[in-house]
């Protein structure tokens, strides 16, 4: 067996998403030490059933519903700790706009692909994609190093 190693952005954020579960745990934060576990498990997981979604003869009406429903879990998540504890912080909301807004992109591009056609939305997801990413690992790394200095901002 042959097995090659490729370092994607997938593989790269699966990594950051590690480090900062490594990180959050070090500094006893809850909620975003579980937050990065979720995104952590779901990413590194998404990579096992990634190809054999992209090989389903129907993928071309299950993908998009697929990574919608991807990330209900983060949502799900969030609203559960914010009604829980009664606590909600910033970033909590940014990262829930984010994830939204991600999940937003993927009904549009279904829509999009199905019903239309336009390709306004398959313009701009790409790019909308990273972004997001980007945004996420930027909003992590703020809590991680401000909870360094002050564990009291954590929402539980």
């Amino acid at each position: 067996m042959n097995i090659t190693v490729g370092f994607t952005l997938g593989t790269i954020h699966v990594l950051l998403y590690l480090a900062f579960t490594i990180i959050f745990k070090i500094q006893n934060r809850g909620f975003y030490f579980h937050l990065t576990l979720i995104l952590f498990l779901s990413h590194g997981l998404s990579r096992f059933y990634f190809f054999p979604l992209l090989e389903h003869p129907f993928a071309q009406y299950h993908w998009y519903p697929f990574w919608i429903g991807y990330n209900l879990p983060f949502l799900f998540f969030i609203s559960f700790s914010i009604y829980k504890y009664n606590r909600i912080s910033l970033s909590v909301v940014f990262l829930s706009m984010l994830i939204f807004s991600n999940s937003l992109f993927y009904g549009l591009r279904f829509f999009e692909r199905h019903y239309t056609d336009s390709t306004v939305v398959k313009s701009i997801f790409p790019y909308w994609d990273v972004t997001t990413v980007i945004l996420i690992a930027a909003i992590l790394t703020s809590e991680a190093f401000s909870g360094s200095l002050n564990n009291s901002r954590d929402i539980y």
